[in-house]
């Protein structure tokens, strides 16, 4: 990851050419792209340096940067020449993007998502036991009118006539 490292600190002190959009400022476009395009070249710079795997390739497309992943199930299917594309997708955010704020609100999020995971579990365990409890309930009824049923067959065998 030397290259990408050393692509970032060089922003460091770069000097920027802003422009306004929408009454924000932003880093002129034709500078956004030449920046992106620096960070794309340096992981695949840093990539290259570090595969041994032939398996696994790296390249610069119409679409960014794609990594491509052999695999065998695939290939004994003959789907894609057995590769796994995956793109790698560098976009830089706008200048009033805060990277601790975003940070905080994603661990909210996930944070709120969990704890409704939790309550739906605890609802559905909450459930499963009413359920179980219902299902006994019943059987005992059946049970119990089983019993009755038996004690009545077992009167009429002992000498009680009907008719």
């Amino acid at each position: 990851m030397i290259n990408l490292i050393t692509e970032l600190e060089n922003l460091i002190n770069e000097k920027l050419e802003l422009t306004s959009r929408s009454g924000l400022d932003i880093i002129k476009p034709t500078l956004r792209s030449q920046i992106k395009k620096s960070i794309e070249e340096a992981i695949i710079k840093d990539f290259e340096a570090v595969n041994e795997n032939a398996d696994i390739e790296i390249g610069y497309t119409a679409d960014g940067i794609i990594i491509s992943v052999f695999n065998e199930t695939l290939d004994r299917k003959n789907i894609n020449n057995g590769q796994i594309p995956i793109g790698i997708e560098i976009k830089m955010k706008n200048l009033d993007y805060i990277l601790e704020d975003e940070i905080d609100s994603y661990e909210a999020t996930l944070a709120e998502k969990a704890e409704k995971e939790k309550s739906k579990a605890k609802a559905k365990a909450s459930k499963i036991k009413r359920d179980a409890e219902s299902r006994a309930e019943d059987k005992q009824a059946q049970k119990a009118k089983k019993s009755t049923s038996t004690d009545t067959k077992v009167e009429l065998k002992k000498g009680t006539s009907l008719g």
